[in-house]
């Protein structure tokens, strides 16, 4: 997805309107937008990784009740 982005936003004459124009401003050159979106990337992953901080709870994996079922009774204490 940001490869697409990127290459439209930074190959000439493939996005040519306002949005763009204002994405462009935003995130300077293809070098500067790569450098934000490395950032972004690794700040996420890193706060992810980091148990002190609260995770939403759409980003943590439920588990799966059959899956806790069997393995339960037979005294595992969760999937593997």
């Amino acid at each position: 997805m940001l490869t697409g982005l990127r290459d439209a936003l930074f190959t000439s004459g493939l996005a040519a309107n306002p949005a763009a124009d204002a994405a462009r401003q935003a995130f300077g050159t293809a070098g500067q937008f790569d450098r934000i979106w490395t950032l972004i990337s690794v700040g996420a992953i890193a706060t992810l990784r980091d148990v002190r901080q609260a995770h939403p709870p759409e980003l943590i994996r439920p588990a799966r009740k059959d899956t806790y079922s069997a393995t339960t009774a037979s005294g595992a204490t969760g999937p593997s």
